[in-house]
């Protein structure tokens, strides 16, 4: 059974220093010194019959054999260079075994189409083993209702992650239900306020006229009521601060009235 090399990365630097890089004419021969090469291949017996390093009458006679060998089937010089290992029956029939490619002097051996789609099944066959047992904490079985999905609620509709105050909104509430009390008195007060007569002849306009001038006017009596409390209040509080100086001066006489006595 042949090594498994597709997790090597092999490279020769002093080589490729001698030789000046790589190109379609000696990529080859820097091929035969890394571990990939097969030494009964065709391309070794070749190597070893003949003096001639010239890439053309080396390919026709590769043809001519029948075998294992070893060739050039693409290359984007002087950055890649794909090789193949193939078996060889007739001139024109090879069937692939192996494929290289040489990426800025590494050579890597490509993993073969079994080996990649075992290893992407196997993940993704992983990840679905997994879903189904998450998928399989949230199931639910009774027996009046059968199978059900466990949902959870979200505890707080907050982005921010903090709880809502329960003080706040109940105060928030209690406001808004007040000012909204508020202003259905005034709209209350202000419809009692507004003549009933009512005219056939007149216009829209002067119905909305008429109202906003009634509006205005309960507005403006209310100001005034106000206004008159708070003088009110005054003139009490103003009251009150004078009778003090006289009581404070009845109370020192009559002190000084029990001391003479």
């Amino acid at each position: 059974m042949e090594e498994d090399l597709t997790n090597l990365e092999w490279r020769f630097s002093e080589w490729l220093v001698q030789a000046g890089g790589l190109n379609p004419q000696n990529v080859l021969e820097y091929f035969s010194l890394s571990p990939y090469w097969d030494p009964e291949s065709n391309n070794a017996i070749l190597k070893m019959q003949t003096q001639f390093n010239e890439l053309e009458p080396l390919d026709m006679k590769l043809r001519e054999m029948t075998g294992i060998e070893f060739v050039l089937a693409h290359e984007r010089w002087p950055v890649l260079f794909v090789i193949r290992k193939q078996r060889r029956r007739s001139p024109d029939e090879a069937i692939p075994i192996a494929t290289y490619y040489i990426i800025n002097g590494n050579i890597y051996q490509s993993p073969d189409l079994y080996s990649v789609m075992a290893n992407r099944m196997l993940t993704s066959l992983t990840h679905l083993q997994s879903a189904f047992r998450e998928a399989h904490k949230f199931a639910e079985f009774h027996p009046s209702r059968g199978y059900s999905w466990k949902i959870e609620t979200e505890k707080s509709q907050n982005p921010s992650g903090q709880r809502d105050n329960p003080g706040g909104s109940l105060l928030r509430q209690q406001e808004v239900k007040e000012y909204r009390s508020c202003i259905d008195r005034a709209i209350y007060t202000a419809g009692i306020k507004l003549p009933t007569e009512q005219t056939n002849d007149v216009s829209n306009s002067k119905k909305a006229g008429l109202t906003l001038t009634s509006i205005q006017s309960v507005m403006s009596k209310a100001a005034m009521a106000a206004q008159k409390a708070q003088l009110e209040l005054a003139e009490q509080q103003s009251l009150k601060r004078k009778k003090r100086p006289d009581q404070d001066l009845s109370s020192l006489r009559k002190k000084k009235k029990k001391k003479s006595d």
